[in-house]
């Protein structure tokens, strides 16, 4: 038997904070480029020391609204609720 309930996120504080923006962005209707844009010059980096790209944005907020669908009880919803 399976529960979402057991489910632990996986991604860090540091990770969550920037879904954060990239979500509350996005609902702005910023695109992606503008998005990557500010956060470069805001010294925010990936989780790998990179600059995003208007690319793993769009992935990274992929990944978060897939995990969202997936489950719904997750801490994306709570990321969602928290705005």
């Amino acid at each position: 038997m399976w529960s979402p309930n057991l489910w632990i996120p996986h991604y860090s504080p540091y990770q969550q904070r920037i879904f954060q923006v990239i979500l509350k962005r996005r609902k702005q209707g910023n695109t992606f480029k503008d998005i990557a844009y500010d956060l470069n010059l805001s010294w925010i980096s990936s989780t790998r020391a990179s600059q995003f790209t208007p690319s793993l944005v769009h992935s990274l907020l992929k990944g978060v609204l897939c995990v969202k669908s997936d489950f719904k009880q997750a801490f994306v919803g709570s990321l969602l609720l928290s705005e």
